[in-house]
């Protein structure tokens, strides 16, 4: 199981000690920063993220923004920075159920 899967179980449960709040904009922050250091430490990585935007864009619909999933996220709950992070969690776990890998199928536990 990815590092950063596991890490976001973490956040999910203590958003607060990770984040300082449940914000969509800090986790972005911290997904993009961990996804930088691991490309620059194996040049093979791949993400767990791999395809979200696509997917968060089909389900954003035609409101969909091109700035990537955190924004589209965060428009699509109409700029509530909380919603928009208990609605990440929902797509990834959407997500990665339709990608079949079954170490990414109970989110809720740590």
């Amino acid at each position: 199981m990815d590092t950063i899967y596991k890490l976001l179980l973490k956040i999910k449960e203590y958003p607060g000690m990770y984040l300082g709040k449940k914000s969509i904009i800090l986790l972005n922050m911290l997904i993009f920063g961990y996804t930088i250091k691991q490309c620059e430490i194996d040049n093979n990585y791949h993400s767990i993220f791999e395809g979200f935007h696509e997917f968060v864009n089909d389900y954003c619909g035609r409101n969909a923004l091109s700035a990537g999933w955190a924004m589209n996220i965060y428009h699509y709950t109409n700029k509530d920075e909380e919603k928009a992070f208990d609605k990440f969690y929902e797509l990834l776990d959407e997500f990665l159920k339709q990608k079949g890998n079954p170490e990414y199928t109970k989110s809720t536990e740590i």
